[in-house]
């Protein structure tokens, strides 16, 4: 595929199906994509006229980069041409594209908003007057109809919304730093977006404003802004929020590209002025401490970067918090940040002291009685012993592969796979995720469940793993309607199906933050499509298996119910690291992983369905358990509606 900037071969098996114009000096953007008139093969040649004529008009002066997007239009709002040309109301000279619903006359400095035929003269305004404002209840009630507007959810969920007023209440009291707890599935990406944008239309002056994204890895980044978004394609829910804003969604993400062309990059999109767009930058932690190394860079990043007002730190436990990391770059960035926003499932005790206390905390058994997660959590607990054949001598069982218990435990998960079935009346492998303790054993786990459920309906992701790569063989899984994937450290941060129905922990998790973690992976409500089948909407719970009984360890009594206070105690930040991050990926060695003879036995201890205190009806004011009836979550007793349920 020929580069449109310099003619040279891009390395890719598929040609782009469109490319992205960029310009740094004032932040024009261009999508050149194929029309009837304009076949695929002449883009590049177009894109280089297009960008040749635009740094003309500057003299060319102008700082301008081509992309190449590999995503086709077909299927997107913009994917006929009239979505994406449209001539100024006042002057017919053709409009930039921005986002999906705004436009922008570089004539007029007229931004156009076609979806109600509404026209702005400033940056201010069209941001300040379209965004919520005024008391709490007000911005509550304004975000609930833009959320129906430009996303097509029925408005904030109930945590969501409690969310929201307590961190408008605490920024409107001063404290514009601290950190979002709420749990796994609870939406904090899109309150996120809601927040950011509400406090940008407070700033001041709105002009050269940026808002910084930082996420630790590039499959939670891809989740907040895709190179379609930077087209202006709003494929994300992050960028839907500012559908009808003049937000140019900048993301760093491509796989492949060197940290050294990525720093420039940003450091581009910090300097230039963008007069007309108001920028928002996602990229990851580690760039920055990629360019902390270099002086020079590090000094014009810290130069620029009051012109972030508003950084959002996404899974602000993980990463962010290293020794070097802390206090040689975030703590840098964040004292120079006016607005700093850290969101977690499991905040570190650490994370608290380095961002700021808590703005809000909402804990997992809350948002299952709201039902914005799923209603209970079976548990299958089970001990795990080990004695090694004609050896006397201690040893680390966790870091050696033994087939046996690889084949002992696919014995208990088939087990509880056909009751299940049994419960349900329903054929197919329920949707499973299995955190193994090394590739080795994983392998041999795969090998037992291929043999007895079929290859069909196992799949396999670690980063030795043979046939597909983890990043293609996890969303074949997540696509699917049933099966197992069996993994050691893929199913962590970042992995996000609604559906999954079964997590099983093959191996002992010794941190109590990565086993919240892990646990958060199963609790999401099912999807719409998914719940005619999926046992959380059929049965009401998901179910949680633990091999090792890591759950008792960790809190200390022998009852899965302490799961709830160990869940709320870790939401508060008073838990501290300890190499969580080690914990939660597993045993990633390199080195070749031994293979021991042993004798294995895995015995149930305990059942137990566990589910969160029943709520109080307003309305016959009895205790109840909410059931859910089309879509509604409803009072069983006299069928009082609650809060709709989330779509997301």
């Amino acid at each position: 595929m020929v580069c449109p900037r310099c003619g040279s071969i891009f390395t890719s098996d598929v040609p782009a199906q469109a490319y992205v114009i960029t310009c740094y000096t004032c932040g024009w953007r261009k999508l050149v994509a194929p029309l009837p008139q304009i076949p695929l093969r002449k883009l590049p040649d177009l894109a280089r006229e297009l960008e040749y004529e635009h740094r003309a008009k500057h003299g060319f002066k102008a700082k301008t980069e081509i992309k190449p997007i590999f995503h086709s239009l077909r299927g997107t709002n913009l994917e006929k041409s009239s979505s994406r040309y449209r001539q100024c109301p006042d002057c017919s000279n053709w409009l930039w594209l921005i986002s999906e619903d705004c436009f922008f006359c570089p004539r007029c400095e007229l931004y156009y908003i076609p979806s109600q035929g509404a026209r702005y003269y400033s940056l201010n305004d069209v941001i300040r007057q379209r965004t919520p404002a005024g008391s709490v209840d007000e911005v509550i009630r304004e975000f609930n109809d833009l959320l129906r507007e430009n996303c097509g959810f029925k408005g904030l969920n109930p945590v969501q919304e409690r969310a929201l007023r307590e961190i408008i209440k605490n920024i409107e009291n001063g404290r514009s730093k601290g950190i979002v707890a709420l749990p796994t599935g609870t939406g904090k990406t899109i309150l996120a977006a809601c927040l950011a944008r509400w406090i940008i239309a407070r700033l001041e002056e709105i002009k050269g404003a940026r808002i910084l994204f930082l996420a630790p890895r590039l499959v939670i980044l891809e989740q907040v802004a895709t190179m379609l978004d930077m087209a202006g394609v709003c494929v994300t829910g992050f960028h839907r929020i500012f559908k009808d804003l003049p937000v140019g969604l900048h993301p760093l993400i491509e796989r492949g590209y060197r940290y050294e062309k990525k720093g420039e990059e940003l450091l581009n999109l910090l300097e230039s002025d963008w007069p007309y767009i108001l920028c928002a930058i996602a990229t990851t932690p580690q760039l920055l401490y990629n360019i902390r190394r270099d002086d020079e860079k590090w000094e014009i990043l810290l130069k620029n970067i009051d012109r972030v007002k508003v950084l959002i730190m996404d899974e602000v436990h993980h990463t962010y918090n290293g020794e070097e990391m802390k206090h040689k770059v975030m703590r840098e960035i964040i004292d120079r940040v006016e607005y700093v926003i850290g969101l977690s499932a499991t905040p570190t005790n650490e994370a608290v002291i380095n961002v700021g206390s808590l703005l809000a905390c909402h804990s997992i058994e809350e948002a299952m009685q709201l039902g914005v997660l799923v209603e209970g959590i079976k548990f299958y607990v089970y001990d795990t012993e080990v004695k090694r054949r004609g050896a006397e001598e201690p040893f680390d069982e966790w870091k050696v592969c033994i087939k046996r218990r690889a084949y002992e435990y696919a014995k208990k998960i088939i087990e509880i796979i056909n009751d299940v079935r049994k419960s349900t009346g329903r054929d197919e492998v329920p949707k499973t995720a299995v955190a193994c303790p090394n590739v080795k054993e994983a392998d041999a786990l795969y090998e037992v469940l291929k043999g007895k459920l079929g290859e069909e309906n196992v799949y396999i992701a670690h980063y030795r793993s043979q046939g597909r790569k983890p990043v293609e063989e996890i969303p074949y899984f997540r696509d699917s309607k049933s099966g197992i994937l069996v993994s050691v450290n893929m199913i962590d941060i970042g992995f996000d199906d609604k559906d999954l129905e079964i997590l099983v922990l093959a191996r002992p998790i010794r941190n109590p933050i990565s086993y919240v973690q892990l646990v958060g992976r199963v609790l999401r409500m099912p999807s719409e499509e998914s719940r005619t089948w999926n046992i959380k909407s059929k049965l009401g719970y998901c179910i949680v298996v633990d091999l090792t009984k890591s759950l008792y360890t960790l809190v200390g009594e022998e009852s899965p119910a302490g799961f709830f206070k160990l869940s709320e105690r870790i939401m508060r930040g008073l838990e501290k690291a300890k190499n969580f991050e080690r914990d939660l990926r597993g045993d990633r060695r390199r080195t070749e992983i031994p293979e021991i003879d042993a004798n294995v036995r895995v015995t149930h201890i305990k059942t137990q369905l566990i589910r969160p205190k029943p709520i109080l009806c307003p309305n016959c004011h009895r205790y109840i358990y909410p059931e859910y009836r089309d879509g509604e979550k409803v009072c069983p007793e006299c069928g009082f509606v609650f809060s709709p349920r989330p779509r997301y």
